[in-house]
């Protein structure tokens, strides 16, 4: 075996791979080689070579347009050592084993109508987990989000299928990285990979279940009698069609040689979850960062998925599902045909709610199930003899029967289910004082036929969550919002410096503040207060035991069309909403990059720098001084420099300008009054510029979350 190539050698031989080929049309899979190559060596790679893979670097990861089909994961993501055959046979018993193995969601300390959706949710887990589901083609388990659990994304072996997301990927995770383990984690709920979760990875009890498997699809085969036992249950327990598809997956595995090496398989399968994760996730810095979080990595994970992305497949995979940076050329004439191989035994992902509801019916039946089981029963003797005789009776009585293949797996213990929406509720509740709003968004209310004003707001808050730009809940992002406190002691104003009441112009039609109280009770957040000043819509943040603050100009005012005022009126108070208030405390961007370089320069260097007697200085002193916040704000200071920051507020604070004009297309009564908006709005420096504005609307303008928004407020 020869010496691996110099530095040199591989940097020329990279730059000429993606040379080769952007040459030949392929410029996502130049770009995916020169990715990777970089990664690889870093300093050392081609100058050409490292420009074109940080110009073209994607700001998030690229959602599928189409999932990967059986073909597809099996030729080009499958590892080789994720045998095909092995898991065939696992995905022909599943819905036997889960049938016995599976646990009712109660006995997990969780409850269905806390499930997050993903397509409902703004928290950034949990829409990872939906796109990935949609993208691998696997059912979309039940989201718990669980904060106080240290974890990151744990799968439960329950009916119907569930996931936790834990504290450590509910903050201070990237976009990739929350991608790459969302793809990791949802590879699990594919059916021939979802006896491990089960299992639990265990090989003696997986090739127990194989063998088991083999004398199930084929009764005259020559094994051990215990397995033999096992095997013949597990015939009984599935259904015909299950019963056929075993007999051919076993027939060409015995053709093949009946090699059993369950170790290997389980190796090869976790390999193949960890390719798709940096499917998914597309950054192989993000994945080797990931990886610090996956217990199961296999040694040289690393080095496989770096690997995988510089190869043929994964290239190909990424034109298939839709998410690469260019089509190849020639243009493919034909999309592939998306062909599950056999039928799942888990119900699709737009039957979340269906499942959800399954789930509640079985929570009201559980106590009297209960009661049942601590009935003493003799006929629990093994496993085995009960399941022969009563299959349904010896999964209840499991725990109390021998181990065996067919046991209950063991509970997680130490859950408690986080309620997501008891502040948005609770808030919405408040606004519209109606105390008819008690359903969640996630279970409308069948006793009424039409929705109460609370429900309507629930679905409303819901929806405009949802519009929130994945840059508003980077890391970044939060390290922002944390310094609101020492923001608001550099700039607030009251309302007294403007002389303004909390009921002024308020109940008077027509105006900007009777619009913006409007917009604050769909939005489900208090209203601001109104003074008159030079200017349109100007925010600032009063202290925190005062109402927030918004200069209006009464002659302008009068001046706006109704439609308009309500538009901006509407984006307005979307700036009030979430993290976005940071935006707002500081009169402009600059200013505020310029007291978010300063604190971070000043964590880092452990000094308050040298610009005594500016507003930044003034934000300094403020974290210096109070311990918890710089406690908070220093590690992430210490790791990014200050010019990184920078340009993360610029960014940041035009992503937060995008969720607020999705929210005001939302709230809108007319379609059709952009342009009287465009006239009025002002267009100041650092934020959205006039064609950037436009298109965001454009974008917008079909949204669902916009559509479910306007469908509950009656406007569509």
């Amino acid at each position: 075996m020869g010496a691996p190539p110099s530095q040199e050698a591989a940097a020329a031989e990279l730059s000429e791979l993606v040379s080769s080929l952007r040459g030949s049309g392929r410029d996502d899979a130049a770009y995916c080689a020169a990715h990777a190559g970089t990664f690889l060596l870093a300093d050392r790679a081609p100058d050409d070579v490292t420009r074109f893979s940080n110009e073209y670097r994607p700001q998030r990861p690229r959602r599928a347009e189409a999932p990967i089909d059986e073909e597809a994961w099996f030729k080009l993501l499958a590892h080789p050592d994720d045998d095909p055959f092995v898991a065939k046979v696992f995905e022909c018993v599943l819905g036997a084993v889960r049938s016995v193995r599976s646990v009712p969601l109660a006995k997990v300390g969780l409850h269905a109508h806390d499930a997050a959706h993903p397509s409902r949710s703004s928290i950034a887990v949990v829409r990872a987990l939906g796109a990935a589901a949609f993208a691998l083609d696997a059912p979309m388990p039940l989201a718990f989000v669980v904060p106080e659990r240290s974890s990151a994304i744990e799968v439960l072996p329950t009916d119907p299928i569930a996931s936790i997301a834990g504290a450590k990927v509910t903050a201070g995770r990237s976009l990739e990285e929350l991608a790459f383990l969302a793809g990791h984690h949802m590879a699990r709920y594919r059916p021939s990979q979802y006896v491990r979760v089960l299992y639990k990875d265990s090989i003696p009890e997986l090739t127990s279940l194989f063998a088991a498997s083999l004398r199930a699809g084929r009764p005259q085969l020559a094994v051990d009698p215990s397995i033999a036992k096992v095997g013949d249950q597990l015939r009984k327990l599935m259904e015909p069609a299950a019963v056929a598809r075993l007999e051919r997956v076993v027939a060409l595995f015995l053709e093949r040689g009946p090699k059993i090496d369950i170790a290997r398989w389980l190796e090869g399968a976790e390999r193949t979850s960890l390719r798709a994760g940096l499917l998914l996730a597309g950054d192989v810095a993000s994945a080797k960062s990931a990886l610090s979080l996956i217990e199961s990595a296999p040694d040289g994970a690393l080095s496989d998925i770096v690997t995988f992305a510089m190869s043929e497949q994964y290239w190909a995979l990424r034109q298939r599902l839709g998410i690469a940076l260019w089509p190849d050329s020639p243009v493919p004439t034909k999309e592939p045909e998306h062909v599950r191989a056999s039928p799942s035994v888990f119900p699709p992902p737009q039957e979340i709610d269906e499942a959800i509801a399954r789930a509640e019916a079985q929570e009201a039946a559980q106590p009297s199930e209960a009661a049942v089981d601590t009935a003493p029963s003799d006929a629990a003797t093994t496993s085995a003899d009960a399941l022969e005789r009563e299959p349904a009776a010896a999964a209840e009585n499991a725990d109390a029967a021998e181990p065996s293949l067919f046991s209950k797996p063991s509970i997680p213990t130490g859950l408690v289910a986080a309620d997501l929406s008891s502040e948005e509720r609770a808030a919405a509740t408040a606004a519209a004082s109606d105390a008819e709003a008690a359903s969640a968004v996630d279970r409308p209310t069948v006793s009424a036929p039409q929705p109460s004003v609370g429900e309507r707001i629930d679905v409303i808050v819901a929806a405009l969550s949802a519009l929130e730009d994945p840059l508003e809940k980077t890391e970044i992002a939060q390290w922002i919002a944390t310094l609101v406190s020492a923001l608001r002691s550099a700039y607030a104003r009251t309302p007294s410096d403007y002389d303004a009441r909390d009921d002024a112009n308020q109940d008077e039609p027509d105006t900007f503040a009777s619009a913006l109280v409007d917009a604050c009770r769909w939005l489900s957040i208090a209203p601001p207060i109104v003074a008159p000043f030079e200017g349109l819509g100007v925010l600032w943040s009063s202290p925190p035991s005062t109402p927030a603050l918004v200069l209006v100009d009464p002659e302008r005012d009068r001046a706006l069309a109704p439609d308009a005022r309500r538009w901006l009126a509407a984006e307005c108070a979307a700036q009030f909403v979430s993290m976005r208030v940071a935006m707002r405390v500081a009169p402009t961007p600059m200013l505020l990059a310029d007291a978010v370089c300063a604190v971070a320069s000043a964590l880092a260097q452990g000094d308050e720098g040298d610009s005594e007697g500016s507003s930044a200085h003034a934000v300094v002193r403020h974290v210096l001084a109070d311990s918890g916040l710089r406690s908070s704000l220093e590690p992430l200071a210490r790791r990014l420099s200050a010019e990184v920051f920078r340009g993360a507020v610029a960014r940041w604070v035009h992503s937060a300008e995008r969720g607020a004009v999705r929210c005001a297309l939302a709230l809108c009564d007319r379609d059709g009054c952009e342009d009287e908006v465009f006239a009025a709005r002002p267009f100041r420096p650092g934020f959205l510029g006039p064609d950037e504005w436009r298109a965001v609307v454009a974008e917008a303008r079909a949204s669902e979350h916009v559509l479910s928004a306007r469908d509950a407020r009656g406007v569509r």
